[in-house]
Formats: structure tokens, C-alpha cells, sequence
């Protein structure tokens, strides 16, 4: 399954370390602190801290071959399922790009996986270094040792995001259901119990 990403922000706020960033960006290397591992069966490999980021720090940045919006959408139709696709699409100047990280194992950013809402940790910013353009991925906030890395991919119809969704609808029509079974029986024995308080079992832990 290929992993699509589209930029959300560029460069709003100087607090971001943008001067480690750019060290980096001339290098085929990470920064120390950062660890890929398997999270589960479902989601695969996650890239997580070994120390303690600060809000702003810079984590890595999303290396890969620079190529047309047109050519990335040609790879990630072209590659085989069993290898998969790690491509982020973004606009610069006024034209439609991509970073294809497929086969850039040795770099860490591309395994970090998709979030949003609180569960994001991670902001991923443009930046331009020697007139070409570097997606570079920052802690959005602080993060601690053993936590997983994650950012807002910019793609709302991603497959796990529609799972998340229609799972989401599925508990609450069964909310709902046992809501309305509930209002009945007490309903029925004489004991009407108002709906509006009554609390779903939905939870949010999918």
C-alpha cells in the first residue's frame, strides 16, 4: 500500500530550527535520536525518539528523488504492491512536485506514520536550500523517549483514515441502537429514561 503525502504548511514561524535543518540537508544522514521499529501487524514499521525532542527541534527531513507531480504519479502507479510507495506531493513556485523517498531506506523520515488531530507530534515544513526545496519534519511539540513520531499526512481519504471513519459511524449507530433499546425497555416496565442522558459506549480507541 502507498504512503501519499501532501505539504500542509510552509515557513510561518521562526522558531523551527531551520540551521540544523540545513546542515542536514547537504548529508545522507539523520539526526541522532531517532529509531525505526515495528508498531504492529496493521500499520507496519513507525519511526520513534530514543531522547527527548523540544518543541521546534528538527527531526529529519524527507529525502528522496525531487520529481514532477506527473512523473510521481506515474511511480505510484508503476510500483509493485509487495514494495509499496513512500511519495510526498507538494507545490513550489507555483508548480506541483514530489519527493519520492520508495528507495531511500537508510533514511528515516518516510517511516514516520500519519496522525491528526492531538495524536500529531510532528509538523512538516518546506523549506529551500541552494534553490531546491526540502520537506523537513519538526517536533510540534515536546516528545519524549519511546514515543512514535507522527504528522498530519494532508490526505483525507486515506484508506486507514476511511477505516477510522466508517468504524467511527459503525459505534455510533451501535450507540445509538443501544441507546434507543435501553429508552424502550425502561419504557416498557414503566421506568422512561430521557435519552439525553444517556452516555454512548464510544470510546475513540480505534
Amino acid at each position: 500500500m502507498g504512503r501519499t503525502r501532501k505539504l500542509l504548511k510552509t515557513w510561518e514561524e521562526p522558531k523551527f530550527q531551520r540551521g540544523v535543518a540545513r546542515e542536514f540537508m547537504s548529508t545522507d544522514a539523520d539526526v541522532e535520536g531517532l529509531e525505526v521499529k515495528r508498531v504492529n501487524k496493521v500499520i507496519g514499521k513507525g519511526l520513534f525518539a530514543t531522547k527527548t525532542f523540544q518543541s521546534g527541534d528538527f527531526l529529519c527531513e524527507y529525502a528522496g528523488d525531487l520529481i514532477t507531480e506527473k512523473e510521481g504519479k506515474r511511480r505510484e502507479t508503476s510500483y509493485p504492491m509487495k514494495l509499496g510507495s513512500f511519495l510526498f506531493f507538494f507545490r513550489w513556485k507555483g508548480k506541483r512536485y514530489c519527493v519520492d523517498a520508495t528507495l531511500k531506506k537508510n533514511r528515516k523520515c518516510r517511516y514516520a506514520n500519519d496522525a491528526a488531530g492531538p495524536q500529531k507530534n510532528g509538523v512538516m515544513l518546506l523549506d529551500v536550500f541552494n534553490e531546491t526545496p526540502h520537506l523537513c519534519l519538526y517536533a510540534a511539540k515536546q516528545i519524549t523517549p519511546g514515543e512514535e513520531i507522527r504528522y498530519d499526512y494532508g490526505v483525507t481519504n486515506l484508506p486507514w483514515r476511511l477505516v477510522r471513519n466508517e468504524l467511527y459511524e459503525v459505534r455510533q449507530k451501535q450507540a445509538l441502537f443501544k441507546h434507543i433499546h435501553v429508552f424502550c425497555i425502561n419504557n416498557k416496565f414503566g421506568r422512561i429514561l430521557s435519552l439525553s442522558t444517556f452516555v454512548p459506549f464510544v470510546d475513540g480507541s480505534f
